[in-house]
C-alpha cells in the first residue's frame, strides 16, 4: 500500500510505505513469504555454520588424540539426507511463491477510476463516470495535474493513442510504459498528500521534452469539492482544457 509523500509532498520521505504503481496486494504476499525465506535461510545458515564447528572440533579433539582423520570418501545415508531435506525445502519455497502470488487480492473495490491516455506530446486524465476530462497543452509549461484523493482506492488504466509512452513519477520512484491498443491497468491508494512532477520516460518524438504532467494527492473532501467544480464547469460550457493546465516553475 502507499504510505509516502515524495520530495515536494507535505508528510515525509519517499519510501515510508510503498510507490504508486504498487498493486494494493503484492506487499503483503511479499511480507509473508519474505518473512517465511528468512526463517528458512537462518535455519539452513545455522545448520550449515554448526556443523562446520563441530567438524572442526571434532578433527581437533582427534589431532590431539593422536587419531588419524576420517578418510571416508563417500557416506551414503548423510549425503542422501542433506539431498532430501534441500529438495524438500526448496520444494516447499517454490510451492509458497506461486500459491501466495495465486491468491486473489483481497482488497476493497475502487471509489475512483481515472483513464490515462498519452498522446504526442501531452496527457489526458479522464475520470470515469463523471464527465470530467483534464489536459493542457505541454506548451510553454502548461501541464494537466492528475489529481487523486487519499485514503481511496483507484483504478488506474494507461493507455496510448499514437505511440509507445511512458509514464513517470521520479519522486515516487513509479514507471509504466502506456501502449497502443494495450490497456495497462492497476488498484492503488496515496495515503499522504502532496504534489510531484512527471513526465514521459520514453522518447517519442520532437516534442519528448514537453511531456510533463502532476500528481497531486488530496483529502476525499478537497477531491470532491474538486471534482464538482470541474463538472459545473463542464456542465455551464466552460472548455476544461483550456482551464486545468498548470504553469511549471
Amino acid at each position: 500500500m502507499l504510505r509516502e509523500a515524495g520530495p515536494g509532498g507535505n508528510d515525509g520521505p519517499v519510501g515510508q510505505g510503498g510507490r504508486f504503481g504498487d498493486s494494493l496486494n503484492s506487499r503483503h504476499v511479499f511480507g509473508h513469504v519474505f518473512g517465511i525465506e528468512v526463517v528458512i535461510a537462518c535455519v539452513v545458515f545455522g545448520a550449515v555454520l554448526g556443523l562446520i564447528v563441530l567438524a572442526g572440533i571434532w578433527s581437533h579433539h582427534k589431532r590431539r588424540n593422536g587419531q588419524e582423520p576420517w578418510r571416508k570418501s563417500e557416506h551414503h545415508l548423510v549425503e542422501g539426507t542433506y539431498t532430501v531435506v534441500l529438495a524438500g525445502v526448496t520444494a516447499f519455497i517454490v510451492f509458497l511463491s506461486f500459491t501466495s502470488n495465486a491468491k486473489p487480492a483481497h482488497v476493497p473495490p475502487a471509489k475512483v477510476g481515472v483513464y490515462v491516455t498519452a498522446y504526442q506530446w501531452c496527457w489526458r486524465f479522464t475520470y470515469q463516470g463523471t464527465g470530467v476530462s483534464i489536459t493542457a497543452t505541454c506548451e510553454d509549461g502548461h501541464v494537466p495535474t492528475l489529481e487523486l484523493p487519499t485514503h481511496t482506492v483507484v483504478h488506474m488504466s494507461l493507455i496510448s493513442a499514437d505511440v509507445v509512452h511512458e509514464m513517470w513519477v521520479p519522486h515516487l520512484r513509479f514507471k509504466m510504459e502506456a501502449f497502443p491498443d494495450h490497456v495497462n491497468a492497476w488498484d492503488t491508494e496515496l495515503y499522504s498528500t502532496g504534489t510531484w512532477p512527471g513526465r514521459c520516460s520514453e522518447f517519442c518524438g520532437i516534442y519528448h521534452y514537453a511531456m510533463h504532467f502532476y500528481l497531486k494527492a488530496v483529502t476525499p473532501a478537497t477531491f470532491t469539492t474538486w471534482l464538482h467544480g470541474e463538472q459545473a464547469k463542464l456542465h455551464s460550457g466552460h472548455t476544461l482544457a483550456g482551464n486545468s493546465g498548470e504553469a511549471l516553475p
